[in-house]
Order: structure tokens, then C-alpha cells, then sequence
């Protein structure tokens, strides 16, 4: 079966609900007898067991047009006026269909879309790329990656850590607010107290030095820049005075080079002074939490020594409060899920520069034409289409089925027309097993009967089986395949759908090929 579009024609082959070899069946049978299936047998549908019987495969299938198609029209359509009725005689590019065409100019500016985004993504593939474009791709990587570090920061060890503390530290206080002065705790708390300023000024004067360092590294870095970019100057003025536009191989190779040699100069300096920021960060956050940590200890002591108020123990309560949101909203699911984002962002970034300076592949500049060539065919298609809003027959056949009205919605998911040519027949199944399959080959000779004609049969030919097999219902170990036999003759009482029942012997078209060939 093939669906065909007022824009597009898509076909594909259609294959009914089967009952097939190896397979559980729909179709009532009468139990089969202990004996292998015989000739005798073979003429009355039903009581075919599937399988492989004395030099024949034996299996149940579908009768199915040749050729058949599901036409649908745009999303959004119109009907006017439907021009035909089921079981009535049709020419290929006959009128089925009236549409408003007012849809289908927003169709064609649609294509016209597409087809332009379509040639310029295959001119991107072509086009080499700047120096620019580059160094452009580069800087969105140090934007990702400084963005990544940002959000990392939030999250740092010494951020968990510090607002663990906290809390711990409210909730000892709410603990020695409440317990009284001691005289052994009042002197644990005063050397406590001296401990954490002298820890706070250690953490002033290492932070101190670690900042001065990633400066003068700044300062350094800033210098090499400037270098770089000195050299690169005087590089291309050289080259300008001495070839003008039309460089040597040789000169555009240096000249390049001192190009990218200031490109990675600025690239380290930038990361210098990601390097610097966190520095001055990690400054503050440590000197925070230090500063806080003397607070904290100061307050206490202050609490053995004079007790607290009422009011005081209830901001004690609120502070510990805040303290276990604080370490909630560090620890917790949603920070995790941003740096997990800023983390994808960094890697899509990367991918970007290295599909950018890659070389496009000969399969990958084929697939891109290719697209343009079909957005091509898709506009034109709905450029002819909209000159007379009709929708068409695709080819000679008959109307099989008519599923629209005029006046009434449409949808695109929905199929308006079915068209089949309904002088050629085959009998189709998608599930002969793997069992089976290794004896059959296309050319071998078929015996065809039927459910609904008892008695009756025909002779065909194997003329498809498909080279990949699909997995069996319910087993993930057996694989079933496509099998399509054409009779070498018809019945006007056969229809759509019913089911037939196949005898193929196994090997034949072997023994037909020898006996043309000469062979004995």
C-alpha cells in the first residue's frame, strides 16, 4: 500500500494482517491429522500445518493488489467537492479531489522555506571555514565551559561544607543556650574562639598570595597576547608589501601560523582570568565561612557567659532553619540538574567545533544534495498543485475506498482516498520462520488455494523474499520474513484481503534453471 500526498507522493508496500508459518492463526482449522500433509490435503485451505512437508513449504497468507496507494491531502485542507465513488474506474492523473487552495499557498511558502534552509545548509557543507568562524566556535566553548565552571562553583565542596557547618554550629548554640554556663566549657569555647581568628587570618594571607600569583600569571599571559599579536602584524604587513594580495604558499602558511598563534594566546589568557575569578571567589567564600566560623564562636561563648533572652533562642531556631534549607538547596536535585545542563551545553559546543573543522565526508555532501534535490521536487509538486487545487490519481485502478465528505474537518493523519490497480494480485505474508525460509527460493513454483473457495487453486511463482528478517511475536530469538508469490492466473471471486494458503516446492526454480540450461 503507498500513501501519496496532494504535496508529496509516499509509497510504500502495503502488507495486510497475515497468518503465516510458525504463527498462531486467526482462520478456523480443523485439527490436523498425525500424517505429514499430502496432495490430498493441500486442496482444502485450513488444514495446511505451516512448515516444510515432504519437499514443499507450506504457508498462509494474504491476497493483496500489486499496486496500491493511500492518498491523504495537506493538514488543514479545505474539501470542496470529492469527484468519485467507491469501486469506480480511474486514470492515472485524473481529478479526485477539489481542495481550497487557499491552504496551499501557505504550502508553497512553506516549501520555499525549506528548500532555502535545505541549499543553505548545503552550502555551509562546502564552504570552508573562516579563521573567524573558528575562533567564534572556540569562544562559545570557553562561554560554555566558563558558564560550567560557574555553576560547578555554586556547588563547590567548600560551599557544602561551609553551610554544613552552619548548621551544626546553630544547632550546638541552640544546644549551649539552653544547658548553661560551665566553667570547662567556657574554656573550651574561649580557645575555640582563638583557634578560628587565627584560622581566619591564615586563610587571609594564603588567599592573598594565590591572588597575587594569578595576576602577575594575568599579567604575563597579557603580555604573550600582545606579542602574538605584534608578530601577526607585522607578518601580514610584511607579506602585503611584499606580495600584495596574491601570497606564496609559503607566507600564507606563516601567516596562519601567527595567527594562530595569537588565537591560542588569547584562548590561555581567558582561561587565566576564569582562573583569577575563581581564585577571588574561593577568596571569598573561604574568608565568609571563616568569618562566620569566629561569629559563630564569639556568640557562643557570648551565650555561656551572659544566657539569652527568649527572643534569642527563637532567632537561634530560625537560624537553623535557614542553615538546613541553605544545605537542601546545595545538595539537592535542582543544582545537580543545572550543572548536569551547563555540562550538555559544554559538550554540544564541542561537538560544533569539531563538525566545523572537520572535512565534510563525500556520503555526508550526497545526503545534503540530495535533501535539496527533494525540497526541490516537494515545491514544484506543490507549485502544480495549487494551479488547479485538485487532488489526482497516481495511477490506472480503481477506487478502493472513500473516506471523506466535502465540507468536513481533515487531518493529515488521516487517509482521504484509497486507489489500487486491481489487474495484477499477489498473495503476501511477512512471517514465514526462519525454518522455512532457508528452502524457499524466488522462481519456485507455487500451488495457491483458498478459505473462501474450498477446491479451488492456482499456480504462481515466488517472486520476493526479503534478506533481513524480523523478530517473531512474543520470541526475540526467531526471526520471520517477507514472501510475496504471484498466480499465473485470477479468479474474478477473489477480493482484497482474503486468505490463501501456499504450497511451494521447495527448490524447483533450481531444477526449472538446469532443464533451460541443458543440464541433466
Amino acid at each position: 500500500m503507498k500513501t501519496v500526498s496532494l504535496h508529496r507522493f509516499v509509497a510504500w508496500a502495503l502488507s495486510g494482517s497475515v497468518l503465516l508459518a510458525g504463527c498462531s492463526t486467526t482462520i478456523p482449522q480443523p485439527p490436523l491429522a498425525d500424517a505429514p500433509a499430502t496432495a490430498a490435503t493441500s486442496q482444502a485451505v485450513g488444514t495446511l500445518a505451516p512448515g516444510l512437508y515432504e519437499g514443499n513449504v507450506l504457508v498462509n497468507g494474504r491476497i493483496l493488489p500489486a499496486s496500491s496507494f493511500e492518498l491523504t491531502l495537506p493538514g488543514g485542507a479545505k474539501i470542496t467537492e470529492v469527484l468519485v465513488r467507491e469501486g469506480e474506474q480511474v486514470s492515472a492523473g485524473q481529478p479526485l479531489v477539489r481542495l481550497d487552495v487557499r491552504a496551499l499557498e501557505l504550502q508553497v511558502k512553506e516549501a520555499e522555506a525549506n528548500l532555502a534552509e535545505t541549499r543553505a545548509v548545503y552550502e555551509v557543507l562546502v564552504a570552508a571555514t573562516t579563521p573567524e568562524q573558528q575562533a567564534e566556535a572556540r569562544a562559545q566553548i570557553e562561554q560554555a565551559r566558563a558558564q560550567l565552571n560557574q555553576m560547578a562553583a555554586r556547588v563547590s565542596p567548600e560551599d557544602v561544607a561551609a553551610a554544613r557547618a552552619e548548621l551544626q554550629a546553630a544547632r550546638q548554640a541552640l544546644v549551649e543556650a539552653t544547658a548553661g554556663a560551665d566553667p570547662e566549657l567556657v574554656a573550651i569555647s574561649q580557645a575555640e574562639v582563638q583557634r578560628l581568628q587565627a584560622n581566619l587570618q591564615s586563610i587571609r594571607d594564603t588567599m592573598s598570595v594565590e591572588k597575587q600569583q594569578a595576576e602577575l600569571r594575568i599579567e604575563r599571559l597579557a603580555n604573550n597576547v600582545r606579542d602574538a599579536q605584534d608578530y601577526y602584524s607585522r607578518v601580514v604587513w610584511d607579506n602585503r608589501r611584499r606580495y600584495g594580495e596574491e601570497l606564496s604558499v609559503e607566507a600564507a602558511a606563516t601567516e596562519a601560523s601567527a595567527l594562530r598563534a595569537v588565537n591560542n594566546a588569547e584562548i590561555i589568557l581567558t582561561d587565566a582570568r576564569i582562573e583569577l575569578e575563581q581564585v577571588q571567589k574561593n577568596e571569598l567564600n573561604r574568608l565568609l565561612a571563616a568569618r562566620a566560623e569566629v561569629d559563630q564562636a564569639e556568640n557562643r561563648l557570648r551565650q555561656l557567659l551572659q544566657g539569652l533572652l527568649p527572643s534569642e533562642i527563637s532567632d537561634l531556631k530560625t537560624r537553623i532553619q535557614v542553615a538546613e534549607a541553605r544545605v537542601e538547596d546545595l545538595t539537592g536535585p535542582t543544582t545537580t540538574s543545572t550543572v548536569a545542563g551547563a555540562q550538555a551545553q559544554l559538550a554540544e559546543a564541542e561537538a560544533a567545533y569539531a563538525q566545523l573543522v572537520a572535512e565534510p565526508s563525500t556520503p555526508k555532501l550526497a545526503v545534503a544534495e540530495a535533501v535539496v534535490q527533494r525540497s526541490e521536487a516537494q515545491l514544484a509538486q506543490v507549485q502544480l498543485q495549487l494551479e488547479d487545487g485538485e487532488l489526482r490519481s497516481p495511477i490506472d485502478g480503481v477506487i478502493a475506498d472513500v473516506l471523506i465528505e466535502p465540507g468536513q474537518p481533515y487531518s493529515s493523519n488521516n487517509v482521504a482516498l484509497i486507489v489500487a490497480d486491481m489487474s495484477t494480485w499477489q498473495i503476501e505474508t511477512d512471517k514465514l520462520n526462519e525454518l522455512s525460509v532457508v528452502h524457499v527460493r524466488e522462481g519456485d513454483t507455487a500451488t495457491i488455494s483458498f478459505y473462501a473457495l474450498p477446491g479451488f487453486t492456482l499456480t504462481g511463482k515466488v517472486t520476493y523474499i526479503t534478506m533481513i528478517g524480523q523478530s517473531a511475536d512474543g520470541d526475540q530469538l526467531t526471526s520471520n520474513y517477507r514472501l510475496v508469490i504471484v498466480p499465473d492466473s485470477w479468479d474474478d471471486r477473489l477480493r482484497w484481503n482474503m486468505t490463501a494458503s501456499v504450497k511451494i516446492e521447495a527448490g524447483s526454480a533450481a531444477v526449472e534453471s538446469d532443464a533451460a540450461g541443458g543440464k541433466p
